[in-house]
C-alpha cells in the first residue's frame, strides 16, 4: 500500500515535472517507513512471537517477492 501510494505519487510528479511532488513522496517513504519500523513490526511482533518474527526473516520489508 505505501509503495503503491508512493508510486502513484512519482509518477504524479514525474508527469507534472514537480520537484516539491517528488519531496513530497520521498517525504512520505520516509514518514511510513518509520512507522513500519517503529511501531507496526514490534506490535505484530509482541501480538504473534515466533510466527511473525519468522515470517520477517522470509518476506522482505518493501518489496514484494520472499528472500
Amino acid at each position: 500500500m505505501y509503495l503503491g501510494a508512493a508510486l502513484a505519487l512519482g509518477g504524479a510528479a514525474l508527469f507534472d515535472r514537480s520537484p516539491g511532488l517528488l519531496a513530497y513522496m520521498l517525504g512520505c517513504l520516509l514518514v511510513a517507513h518509520f512507522f513500519v519500523v517503529g511501531y507496526a513490526e514490534p506490535a505484530l511482533r509482541a501480538a504473534f512471537g515466533e510466527g511473525y518474527a519468522e515470517y520477517g526473516r522470509r518476506v522482505r520489508r518493501w518489496w514484494p517477492w520472499s528472500r
